[in-house]
């Protein structure tokens, strides 16, 4: 029975790197597996409301956080 490996791709907070990536074919190479991956995007919703307007700035943060994920994703 042939062995399967699964590796979720993920883009947040810490896109996977390319070194995890290349580990993932090496083993199922040596395995003699099949390997399926999976790009997970993380998407945050608004959160905002009128008391954490007062206190922070939720929508801000939340765009940051994304725009952040997206620019460590690697672009080939």
């Amino acid at each position: 029975m042939k062995q399967h490996l699964f590796l979720p791709l993920l883009t947040y907070p810490d896109a996977t790197s390319e070194f995890m990536i290349a580990n993932a074919v090496a083993l199922a190479h040596h395995m003699q597996a099949t390997l399926t991956v999976c790009a997970v995007e993380i998407t945050i919703p608004d959160v905002s409301n009128a008391l954490s307007s007062l206190l922070i700035d939720a929508a801000k943060m939340a765009r940051n956080a994304g725009a952040l994920s997206r620019a460590s994703v690697p672009r080939h």
